[in-house]
């Protein structure tokens, strides 16, 4: 059976990556890469979350990225599943 997910599937993605238009394919490396990278932004957010729900002080920057996390969590959880 093939899979049509590219994180997924074997087959990459698709992306034009430079200004003659040509394409260039990712191979499962650089996808694992992006998609670990993902991980460990969102487990970041957490533990920084974590810091300002126990009140540590963390660094403005910091707290601004937590309150813009936290308000996608928000969205993520009004909206039903059957409508995303």
């Amino acid at each position: 059976m093939t899979d049509n997910n590219p994180i997924m599937s074997g087959y990459g993605m698709k992306m034009s990556s430079d200004k003659d238009g040509r394409n260039e394919t990712m191979d499962k490396t650089e996808t694992a890469e992006i998609v670990g990278n993902a991980m460990k932004a969102r487990i970041r957010l957490e533990a920084l979350s974590n810091k300002v729900r126990q009140g540590i002080p963390i660094d403005i920057n910091e707290a601004l990225e937590v309150i813009d996390y936290q308000e996608s969590l928000k969205t993520r959880v009004k909206s039903p599943w059957y409508k995303k």
